[in-house]
C-alpha cells in the first residue's frame, strides 16, 4: 500500500485511511464507522504526488493483544480499467461506424421494393431485409443512447405516443 501510495510505510501505518485513500467517504467507512466487519470494493487510491489508481480494497477488522485493527490489501486495477475503457470506446466506434451501412441497407432495399417486376417471393426476401436492418439501426441507436445515459449526456426529450397502438402491438407479439 505505501508503494501504491508513493510514500514511506510510516507515512501509511496506522494512518486513517481518508486522509489518502478515500477522503469523500469520511464516516462512512464500512468498517469503522458502519459496523461491517469484511469490505471487499473496488476505489480510488489518492496518491502522495496527487496522483491515483483505481484499486481493489479488501479491509478486515481484527484484534491483536486487545487492541483492535484492521488488516487492509490493495490491488492496483488501473490497467485492467484502461483496457475496459479502450474496449468500451472501441465498441462505441463499431456501433457508430455500422450505422452507416446499415442505414444503406435498408434505402437499397426499400428502393428495389419498388420494381415491378419482382416475384412476390423477392417482395418478401427485401421486406425480411427491411426489418431485420432496421431492427439493428434500432439496437445500434438505443446502445447509443445508453451510452449518452452511462456517460451524463443525455437528454430527457418525452414523446407523445399512442398508448392503444402500443397495447395492440404488444398483445399481437
Amino acid at each position: 500500500a505505501a508503494k501504491m501510495f508513493g510514500a514511506p510505510v510510516d507515512d501509511v501505518l496506522g494512518r486513517i485511511c481518508h486522509k489518502f485513500l478515500c477522503p469523500a467517504e469520511i464516516g462512512r467507512c464500512p468498517i469503522t464507522d458502519l459496523g461491517q466487519e469484511v469490505e471487499h470494493s473496488e476505489r480510488i487510491l489518492l496518491r502522495a504526488d496527487g496522483g491515483s489508481a483505481h484499486i481493489l480494497k479488501s479491509a478486515k477488522r481484527f484484534k491483536v493483544g486487545g487492541s483492535e485493527k484492521l488488516l487492509e490489501t490493495f490491488v492496483d486495477i488501473s490497467e485492467r480499467k484502461e483496457a475496459e475503457a479502450m474496449r468500451d470506446q472501441i465498441e462505441r466506434i463499431i456501433q457508430h461506424d455500422l450505422r452507416s451501412p446499415v442505414s444503406s441497407a435498408i434505402y437499397a432495399a426499400q428502393l428495389l421494393r419498388e420494381g415491378e417486376n419482382l416475384t412476390m417471393d423477392q417482395h418478401q426476401i427485401l421486406d425480411s431485409l427491411v426489418a431485420s436492418a432496421s431492427q439493428m439501426l434500432g439496437t445500434l441507436n438505443l446502445s447509443l443512447e445508453l451510452y449518452k445515459v452511462e456517460t451524463g449526456q443525455y437528454k430527457f426529450q418525452p414523446e407523445e405516443i399512442d398508448c392503444s397502438d402500443l397495447l395492440n402491438t404488444m398483445v399481437q407479439n
